[in-house]
């Protein structure tokens, strides 16, 4: 009886300790790439898949994927966004909507919305992002193209899309021109997340009482 009584208070401390976590990242996420003004918001004649590429030169981890939410309006529908190794490997399939993390952005055209996800470290090498774009038939939300972006943490290297495409569904696309400064499709986009030590600590604290007080027992 005591084993299960202590099993189960460990199980909800450690249910209390998932809980919090996220929480925590989802007040810290710092985009990999933001815009800062210029260009215009367009959707596709068609159904779409739009984003871009990018190199990194070390280790990172990616604790959510985001959307571009233009004017800081509703979406219209759920973006499935996903992310590839060059050769097509597909790495996060991800959903974002409206339930995502508001992120503030240093253009005024709108802001991002992030969906965090476990914890995922990409090695250096050369990647694919893209999300489903959708067209005015079937639902869509504008994407901002000929605008002016920043990276932090990786190397742009082209925009990406593939369209006319028969409905809403995520495809790897096609890659090449564009710069941070003319083009490209934004679109979706990667942060990492930075957990509040604070926050950590009190779990960790408490977490450790409530262990320590089954033990006692």
């Amino acid at each position: 009886m005591y084993k299960l009584f202590r099993t189960i208070i460990l199980g909800t401390s450690l249910l209390l300790f998932a809980q919090v976590v996220p929480s925590a990242y989802a007040g810290n996420i710092v985009p990999l790439l933001d815009l800062i003004g210029g260009g215009m918001a367009v959707v596709p004649l068609a159904d779409a898949v739009g984003g871009w590429s990018f190199h990194i030169d070390h280790p990172l981890t990616i604790g959510a994927v985001g959307l571009w939410d233009e004017g800081k309006l509703p979406l219209s529908i759920s973006h499935e966004v996903g992310l590839w190794t060059a050769n097509q490997t597909l790495l996060l399939d991800v959903f974002v909507d409206n339930t995502g993390v508001p992120v503030a952005s240093a253009s005024p055209d709108g802001q991002w919305l992030f969906t965090p996800v476990a914890p995922f470290t990409l090695q250096a090498s050369d990647y694919v992002m893209a999300a489903v774009w959708g067209d005015p038939i079937n639902g869509a939300d504008p994407f901002r193209i000929m605008t002016h972006a920043v990276t932090n943490g990786l190397t742009y290297t082209a925009q990406c899309g593939k369209f006319l495409l028969n409905g809403l569904q995520l495809v790897f696309p096609d890659c090449g021109g564009g710069s941070l400064t003319d083009a490209s499709y934004f679109g979706p986009n990667l942060a990492v997340v930075v957990p509040e030590p604070s926050t950590f600590a009190l779990v960790a604290i408490g977490l450790g009482g409530i262990i320590r007080r089954s033990w006692q027992r």
